[in-house]
């Protein structure tokens, strides 16, 4: 009996082994395609990793956006501080220098005002990279 149950199972095995033989092409080629799907999920980024990736980005071009404003408003305050220290060292002014005298001193406050906004853009872009905002958004 023992002899019969272990041939019939032989025997389903190799029936169900000639079928797989018969249509081996067809399993090889589903197969390739089903491991290039997954490879393809695998190597590709998500559309929360995009946005994630997209969020450092922009925080970091704020950041730099920031500093390079910073650097070129100190320099030009800077050359604005000489000019109205030049009009200051005059004995006198004629009509023309104190019109500059004044258009230079609105100038400062407005490269001040400037430099400010600047500065607090470049801070919250920093903490904006520091802080992992980036991440939180993409959950």
């Amino acid at each position: 009996m023992k002899q019969d149950i272990s041939k019939s199972a032989i025997e389903g095995e190799r029936k169900f082994l000639d079928t797989l033989k018969q249509y081996k092409e067809l399993i090889a080629i589903l197969v390739f395609f089903l491991g290039g799907v997954l490879w393809m999920f695998g190597y590709f980024a998500t559309k929360k990793q995009l946005t994630e990736l997209r969020c450092w980005m922009v925080a970091n071009v704020e950041f730099v956006q920031g500093r390079m404003d910073a650097a070129s408003l100190s320099d030009l305050s800077v050359k604005n501080i000489e000019d109205l220290t030049a009009l200051n060292e005059k004995a006198t002014l004629n009509a023309d220098e104190r019109a500059r005298k004044r258009r230079l001193e609105i100038a400062r406050d407005e490269i001040a005002r400037k430099l400010a906004a600047a500065e607090s853009a470049t801070v919250q872009a920093l903490n904006k990279l520091t802080s992992g905002e980036c991440s939180d958004k993409a959950n």
